[in-house]
């Protein structure tokens, strides 16, 4: 049994719910490997398929330490996503072609980057 947040629970025959710990990403299966944590003396090992919900089953397990610090690295890309669509006009473009399109992002991060380095030798944070 599995919940959106990625939490895998096993459930016994008599209604009894236990959170199983991450164990690892199988590569050769394409499945996360799930199992009790040590106290339960039980060394049971789950697959669960990366195919059964792409959304909630990715090759990092959403339940570990590597992806809450990888998903905060995400915010700070998000605000600039916002910043470029909000500040630099992007939101509702005219702009055709993906050549085209690829020229004006780099130059809006050029000015973005200029910027921040006029800032910099400012003295402003």
């Amino acid at each position: 049994m599995y919940d959106y947040k990625g939490e895998v629970w096993h459930v016994e025959d008599d209604g009894r719910k236990t959170k199983l710990s991450y164990k690892g990403y199988d590569k050769s299966t394409d499945s996360l490997r799930y199992g009790f944590k040590p106290q339960k003396h039980d060394k049971r090992i789950f697959r669960i398929k990366c195919e059964e919900d792409r959304r909630i089953f990715t090759s990092v397990a959403r339940d570990s330490h590597k992806w809450r610090r990888l998903y905060r690295k995400r915010t700070g890309v998000e605000r600039i996503n916002g910043r470029v669509d909000r500040d630099y006009k992007f939101e509702k473009h005219t702009i055709r072609g993906l050549k085209k399109m690829t020229m004006f992002i780099t130059v809006t991060f050029l000015v973005y980057m200029g910027m921040a380095k006029a800032k910099i030798l400012a003295g402003e944070t």
